[in-house]
């Protein structure tokens, strides 16, 4: 019975602690997303409106679809 008792805590803490985790990330994203989003240069918006961010489970990516990103990013 305390067997019992204590694998149902342990799973329900597991769960708890996963759904944490994907808020945490999902969260993460979104910031990255409006901070990529807001100190980006804007001449014709076209590099702006390519940030993109891809978030599922305990993994996320925010991207820039622009071919000048990367030269923004890292400088030319």
């Amino acid at each position: 019975m305390a067997a019992n008792n204590l694998a149902r805590a342990l799973q329900v803490f597991s769960d708890k602690t996963i759904e944490d985790a994907e808020r945490g990330i999902s969260e993460t994203a979104m910031l990255l997303n409006t901070e990529a989003s807001s100190r980006v240069a804007v001449d014709t918006g076209m590099t702006k409106n390519s940030i993109q961010s891809e978030i599922g489970g305990l993994e996320a990516t925010v991207m820039v679809g622009s071919a000048v990103g990367i030269w923004l990013e890292f400088g030319t």
